[in-house]
C-alpha cells in the first residue's frame, strides 16, 4: 500500500495576497488621492458611474481588479493563527480513504 499524506493547519486564519499594480498607477495615487488609497484599493463594486463614489478617477488609473484578493500576481495565500484553539494534523491518504496519524494543538506564544 502507498499513501500521500496530508499536512494541514486548522481552525482560524487569514488571507494575504502580495500584488503590484503599474507604476503609473501609483504615481497618480500618490501625488492626486494619497488619502483615498485604501479606501479605493478595498471597496469592492467600485462606482465609476456619474454619481458614483469614485467617477472622477480617470479609466487609465483605475485598478483592473474588483476585489483587493485578486490582486495577488506575487502571492496569495490562506494562513492558521498560532492560537490555543488552533491545531496542525497529519493525515494518511489512500483513494477516498484518510487515516488521522498525528494531530496536535499549535500553543499561543507568550
Amino acid at each position: 500500500m502507498s499513501y500521500t499524506y496530508k499536512i494541514s493547519a486548522q481552525n482560524i486564519g487569514g488571507e494575504r495576497v502580495i500584488g503590484t499594480i503599474p507604476s503609473e498607477v501609483a504615481v497618480y495615487w500618490l501625488e492626486n488621492h494619497y488619502n483615498d488609497f485604501e479606501e479605493y484599493y478595498f471597496s469592492e463594486g467600485r462606482d465609476y458611474d456619474s454619481d458614483g463614489r469614485w467617477n472622477h478617477i480617470p479609466e487609465e488609473y483605475r485598478l483592473k481588479f474588483d476585489h483587493w484578493y485578486e490582486n495577488n500576481d506575487i502571492f496569495h495565500g490562506d494562513d492558521c493563527e498560532f492560537s490555543d484553539s488552533q491545531w496542525i494534523e497529519v493525515c494518511a491518504v489512500q483513494g477516498n480513504e484518510q487515516k488521522y496519524i498525528w494531530r496536535k494543538n499549535i500553543p499561543r506564544r507568550s
